[in-house]
């Protein structure tokens, strides 16, 4: 938005500064109006460190990571993150 006023303040018209920065006008109006807040980067849910199998039982994210490499060495080559899921 700062190069947007930056030439604005120029003088060359709003709607065509908007148009070549494909910026909305609603959003340009907005921030001028404060009613634009930053957007901020939650932290979200933590990894929990273990999946479930079909029966509810938890394994340790290592054991999976284990089996994983086990899967994907003994053929020689790595299979596809599908097959290797269903394995």
């Amino acid at each position: 938005m700062e190069v947007a006023e930056q030439w604005i303040e120029k003088g060359y018209p709003i709607t065509k500064v908007l148009e070549i920065l494909e910026i909305h006008r609603s959003t340009y109006y907005d921030q001028q109006n404060g009613k634009v807040e930053e957007k901020t980067v939650g932290e979200g849910r933590p990894i929990p460190g273990y999946s479930l199998t079909k029966m509810g039982e938890k394994v340790p994210d290592e054991q999976i990571k284990e089996w994983l490499s086990e899967l994907a060495m003994g053929e020689g080559f790595a299979d596809g993150y599908r097959k290797l899921t269903i394995q």
